[in-house]
């Protein structure tokens, strides 16, 4: 492979790659929305242990996928805060986790929103 050949294959992947993170950016807004309709839904009365092993399994995708994209810190928080429900999830009384859980939640989807805004 030439050094030309070599610098377009790299900028195809860097092409690919932007993409998928552009693509990343763009449906946190549904996720946002998950999340969101999952609290709702908890408020509302619905089972909080099933609520929160949504929330943990809603942080498990952000936490594999994001640090691919650059974004390691979200990926770290999202993974802080579904281990802290998987760990705790069957044994702690869901209001109590509920109430630890909620305000690192609410942090870490601000951080979200403020990437979707800068982007």
């Amino acid at each position: 492979m030439t050094m030309q050949q070599s610098q377009a294959a790299g900028a195809r992947v860097t092409s690919a790659v932007d993409a998928l993170r552009r693509k990343f950016i763009d449906g946190l807004d549904d996720r946002l929305l998950q999340f969101e309709a999952v609290l709702a839904d908890m408020r509302q009365g619905r089972d909080k242990r099933q609520g929160l092993r949504e929330i943990a399994a809603l942080c498990h995708k952000i936490a594999g996928i994001a640090p691919s994209f650059g974004f390691e810190r979200i990926g770290q928080q999202a993974r802080q805060i579904e281990m802290a429900i998987d760990r705790h999830v069957a044994t702690m009384a869901p209001d109590l986790l509920l109430g630890k859980v909620v305000p690192v939640l609410e942090t870490f989807l601000d951080r979200l929103e403020a990437l979707i805004d800068v982007d």
